[in-house]
């Protein structure tokens, strides 16, 4: 266990003038009028110094107040964070009258004392990762609190009149056990972050409307069930994150429409989109995966006013169709409309993507486009211009129903990544080995009886996947360009050679030579290199002894 009187000597740090910036602590001016706080500008104008005092990590146990020195009174900032705290002393506003930032992250604090409302120019408050069950009632005197952290506690209520923290601007109360949020959170009109996530929140309280400068909401992985409509009424929404709750309807008008860059609503209740999607200007990132959104989900009318929007995640829905207008998404670089787990379903009686049987005519306008996701639908064919996606890297379409490959889509000249696993696929392009930039291509589980030689100018191939098909020659000749190949499998098709000579990835390790001039030369493991080459089973089984 560390002695606080060791650390200190360290640990305190004089904050001259020029560089108080770099601690983020700035003087605050607040007006004489405003919900009767006092002026305290002058303190600054008569403080040399500022000190922080950071005794962080210090393996301390106990608060170390007799240990706060002389100059106490201008200890502005103190760090108590990971250490065995169990207990803050009363009283401590009266040896820090002018503390502003208070840190006592990873600690074993079970409460804070009644007291502690008392510092008169406390700014921030952090004491995250301990084991607080309740915050007491006096927090609402810190008349000048603009950050409150209390992540990762045990807090089953927040003190009810949060609201008296007129200045409050960011609430970080995620990873604890509250069931519902203060009434009086409504009167903080200058909160712009609330992060509630990983709590037991069932209902949200219908005064949340009334904070109107919030721009971020993060209550995922709560039990929430029903959005107030007052919810609709926050105009400044940048972000807002509801994913892993039991929430299935917005309202039918946002007012933050034309502001909201960031929506998670993934593993509801949706069976739609919000008529006022149509109407989002500036969003970014879209992620509804794991919902009921069904049949015609996605009204014609979406795509029109949505240019900026990057990332559309719809994946594990039940979607039979898209609209035109959804084409006319001309930033979209990101879309995933397949399955939300990793690997294809083994079942072919069971699918987690969506229902799509066709994409929109003109889906060859999403010109944008760097991933597309579609796997584990009910596709019968790619759109035929699917060449015109130029920005195209990765293609996942496995587990559908597609048996023939337009011929635009050799055109694709950034395509890296082709999954076609588990189509129904006969052939492929005489011209398929165009596509000169692909370094994945999985086509297994389809029931291909030739390639196309022209797939030996694929030399930038890496992994290459044949499983299951009803090829009959092996295709020595494609192979033999493909030297930067790292897995191969051509297993279960119907070659006509013995199992024996089915061409597999071979890893042999190679040894530097020996250097005569060298004492001790040692040519171990460690030295040795790896190279990668083409091989049979039946070369790679050991020669019995004579």
């Amino acid at each position: 266990m560390g002695n606080p009187e060791d650390a200190f000597p360290q640990s305190v740090h004089t904050v001259p003038n020029s560089e108080r910036e770099n601690y983020k602590i700035e003087p605050t001016h607040i007006n004489k009028s405003s919900e009767g706080i006092v002026n305290n500008s002058n303190y600054y104008d008569d403080q040399k110094d500022k000190i922080v005092l950071d005794l962080s990590s210090s393996l301390v146990s106990e608060f170390p107040g007799n240990h706060l020195g002389s100059n106490c009174t201008h200890i502005v900032h103190l760090n108590i964070d990971y250490n065995d705290i169990c207990e803050i002393p009363n009283g401590l506003s009266s040896q820090l009258p002018n503390l502003q930032i208070f840190q006592a992250d990873g600690n074993e604090l079970l409460k804070l004392p009644d007291d502690f409302g008392d510092f008169q120019f406390l700014r921030k408050l952090c004491i995250c990762e301990n084991r607080l069950k309740s915050l007491p009632e006096s927090l609402m005197n810190l008349k000048n609190l603009q950050l409150l952290k209390v992540s990762s506690n045990s807090l089953r209520q927040l003190h009810s009149e949060i609201g008296q923290n007129f200045l409050l601007e960011e609430l970080h109360v995620e990873e604890n056990k509250l069931k519902r949020l203060p009434a009086t959170l409504g009167l903080l009109k200058h909160l712009h972050t609330l992060i509630a996530s990983d709590n037991r929140i069932e209902q949200l309280i219908t005064t949340i409307g009334e904070c109107e400068n919030l721009k971020v909401v993060d209550l995922s992985r709560n039990r929430i069930n029903q959005i107030p409509q007052s919810f609709g009424h926050l105009s400044k929404l940048t972000r807002i994150d509801l994913s892993e709750n039991k929430v299935c309807d917005l309202g039918e008008q946002f007012a933050s429409c034309s502001s909201l860059e960031s929506i998670f609503l993934d593993l509801n209740m949706f069976a739609k989109f919000p008529q006022w999607f149509q109407d989002l200007e500036k969003v970014q990132e879209i992620s509804m995966k794991s919902n009921d959104l069904g049949g015609a989900a996605v009204p014609e009318g979406f795509g029109f006013k949505s240019q900026d929007l990057r990332i559309l995640d719809l994946r594990g829905n039940i979607i039979e169709v898209l609209p035109k207008s959804f084409c006319h998404l001309s930033s979209l670089k990101v879309l995933m409309l397949g399955t939300p787990l990793e690997y294809l379903e083994r079942s072919p009686n069971f699918q987690n993507g969506n229902w799509l049987r066709f994409l929109p005519d003109n889906f060859h306008l999403l010109t944008s486009l760097t991933k597309l996701c579609v796997e584990e639908n009910q596709l019968l064919a790619l759109p035929e211009r699917i060449g015109d996606l130029v920005n195209l890297e990765e293609f996942y379409f496995g587990s559908n129903m597609i048996d023939e490959i337009p011929a635009s889509f050799t055109k694709l000249p950034s395509l890296k990544i082709c999954q076609l696993s588990k189509n129904r696929l006969k052939r492929l392009p005489d011209d398929f080995g165009a596509l000169t930039t692909l370094s994945e291509l999985y086509l297994d589980s389809n029931v291909l009886r030739t390639l196309p030689s022209s797939m030996s100018r694929l030399v930038n191939m890496e992994i290459f996947d044949l499983t299951e098909n009803k090829l009959r020659d092996v295709p020595w000749g494609i192979l033999a360009g493909m030297r930067k190949l790292k897995a191969l499998n051509m297993f279960f098709n119907k070659f006509e050679v013995p199992y024996s000579e089915i061409p597999y990835i071979i890893k042999k390790t190679h040894y530097a030579e020996r250097n005569p001039e060298l004492k001790n030369n040692w040519r171990g493991r460690n030295n040795a290199s790896m190279t990668v080459v083409l091989g049979t089973q039946e070369e790679n089984t050991p020669t019995p002894d004579k």
